[in-house]
C-alpha cells in the first residue's frame, strides 16, 4: 500500500477528497484517521474491499458515489 498511501496524501495535500480501499480493514481504519488528522478540510472515505472480486468493487464504487457524488480519478496498484 506504499504507492498508494503517497499518492493518497498527495492528493490530499493538494486539497481533493479522497476514497481508497484496501483488503485490510485495520489498515483502511488507521489511515483514515491519520489524515483527517493531518487534513482535516479534506473529506476521506475508506473501507476495505477485495478489488479482485467484482461484487466488492461493484459495492465499493456505489458506496464512494454515496459519499461523494462522482469520481474524478482512479489510481489503481
Amino acid at each position: 500500500m506504499k504507492i498508494i498511501r503517497l499518492s493518497i496524501f498527495a492528493f490530499a495535500a493538494a486539497g481533493a477528497n479522497v476514497a481508497f480501499c484496501s483488503r485490510n480493514e485495520k489498515n483502511v481504519n488507521e489511515l483514515v484517521s491519520e489524515l483527517t488528522k493531518e487534513f482535516p478540510c479534506v473529506k476521506f472515505f475508506g473501507c476495505s474491499c477485495d478489488i479482485s472480486s467484482e461484487k466488492e468493487a461493484d459495492g465499493f464504487i456505489k458506496k464512494v458515489y454515496s459519499e461523494f457524488g462522482k469520481i474524478d480519478g482512479i489510481v489503481n496498484n
